[in-house]
């Protein structure tokens, strides 16, 4: 997870958090619509996670 404020002029910049559960690459990522921490993603190891940044020491 990147803070798009502290990227570089170049778009890139330090994770603010790395998120890693999956085992392949990831396909899709979804932010929830009713609360703006939580997120879910998909990937190739078909796998669906629910990740909560709040509650994830972000």
């Amino acid at each position: 997870m990147f803070d798009r404020r502290n990227l570089t002029s170049d778009g890139v910049g330090s994770p603010v958090h790395k998120f890693e559960e999956h085992k392949a690459p990831v396909l899709c990522v979804q932010w929830c619509p009713d609360k703006s921490s939580v997120f879910g993603s998909s990937a190739e190891d078909g796998y669906v996670n629910i990740w909560d940044y709040e509650q994830d020491g972000c």
